[in-house]
C-alpha cells in the first residue's frame, strides 16, 4: 500500500506523542518534531507507510537519545490484556467455533495500537467480539488453508495484542508455528520480550525479522526469519502495519486486523471499525 497524504499528519502525530514520551524537557521535544519534519518533506508517495513510520521513529529514538518510548506504554498493554486473558479463553472454549472466535479475538485485540491513538474499551471489546461478523470473505478459505498447513509463520503486531494471538495459536493443533516480533522497538510493537511476557515461547518458535520486515525494502531480514517465512504454508499478518507492507504480497498470506484509520479501511473497501480477514491471493 502506498503512502497517501492523509498519512503525513498522522506521522507528525506519532512524533509530538512519542517525543513527549520520550523526554520532560520541552526543547528535547521541540528538537524531535523539528528533526521528523525535515524527515517529512522528502516522504514520497511511492514509499509504503511503515517504511516511513521506521524513519520516523528512528529519528526520535536518536535525536531523544531515548531507546524506547514506548516501553511503558507496551508493559500497560500486556498487562492489561493477560488479565483479560483467562476470560477470553473461557469465549473461546464455550465457542460452537472456536476457530473462528479465536479469530475475532485476535483480530479484536489489534485494538491495542499506539499508532493510530485510538482510546477504546478492551474489555467491552472482548465481550462482544463474537457477535460480530467480517467485512470480508476470506475467513471460510483461512480455515481450509489451515486444516492443512503443516507450518504457520505469524508476524506479530502490537504489545499487548499479542496476548490474544495465543489464543489463535493455540487453535493450531500438531503444526509448526513460528512467531515474529520485531527486533527493534517501534511505537507499541511486539518485541521478544513482549512475546515471552505473553507466553508464546512456550507454544511457538520465536524469531526476529533482524533490521528489515518483510517487503520493507530496508535492511535485511535475518536467516532465521527468512527460513521461518520460506516454509510457512500459511503466514498470518497481524494489523495495519503488516498489510500496508504486504498487501501486493504473492505468498499465501492471511490479514488479520480491525480497520481503525479511513485510509486502510479505504484502501481495503471496507469501514473503519470493521474486522477484516483478506487473502493477498485473488479468488
Amino acid at each position: 500500500m502506498k503512502t497517501y497524504l492523509e498519512c503525513l499528519p498522522c506521522f507528525l502525530r506519532q512524533a509530538v506523542e512519542a517525543a513527549k514520551m520520550a523526554s520532560e524537557d520541552p526543547l528535547k521535544q521541540w528538537e524531535v518534531v523539528d528533526a521528523v519534519l525535515r524527515l517529512l518533506t522528502a516522504v514520497s508517495a511511492s514509499d509504503r507507510p511503515p517504511q516511513v513510520a521506521a524513519r520516523v521513529h528512528r529519528t526520535v529514538r536518536r535525536v531523544s537519545g531515548c531507546d524506547d518510548p514506548y516501553c511503558q506504554v507496551k508493559k500497560d498493554g500486556n498487562k492489561a490484556a493477560m488479565g483479560l486473558y483467562p476470560r477470553a479463553k473461557e469465549l473461546v472454549a464455550a465457542s460452537d467455533d472456536s476457530l473462528q472466535t479465536a479469530v475475532k479475538l485476535a483480530i479484536v485485540g489489534n485494538i491495542i495500537d499506539s499508532g493510530v491513538g485510538l482510546h477504546f474499551d478492551l474489555e467491552a471489546e472482548i465481550e462482544r467480539a463474537n457477535e460480530r461478523g467480517f467485512a470480508t470473505d476470506d475467513f471460510d478459505r483461512l480455515r481450509e488453508e489451515m486444516a492443512t498447513a503443516s507450518t504457520v509463520l505469524c508476524l506479530a503486531d502490537n504489545a499487548g495484542e499479542i496476548v490474544f494471538d495465543r489464543l489463535l495459536i493455540e487453535q493450531m493443533n500438531h503444526k509448526k508455528v513460528f512467531f515474529a516480533v520485531r527486533a527493534e522497538p517501534m511505537l507499541n510493537d511486539a518485541l521478544l520480550a513482549d512475546a515471552e511476557f505473553a507466553g508464546i515461547d512456550r507454544l511457538a518458535d520465536l524469531v526476529t525479522a533482524g533490521p528489515g520486515w518483510p517487503g520493507a525494502g530496508v535492511g535485511n531480514c535475518s536467516s532465521s526469519f527468512l527460513d521461518a517465512f520460506t516454509r510457512a504454508n500459511v503466514i498470518i499478518a497481524k494489523g495495519q502495519g503488516n498489510y500496508e507492507w504486504l498487501s501486493e504480497a504473492k505468498a499465501n498470506i492471511f490479514f488479520l486486523l480491525m480497520a481503525k484509520c479511513p485510509v486502510v479501511a479505504r484502501d481495503l473497501g471496507v469501514e473503519v471499525g470493521e474486522l477484516v480477514v483478506k487473502s493477498a491471493r485473488e479468488n
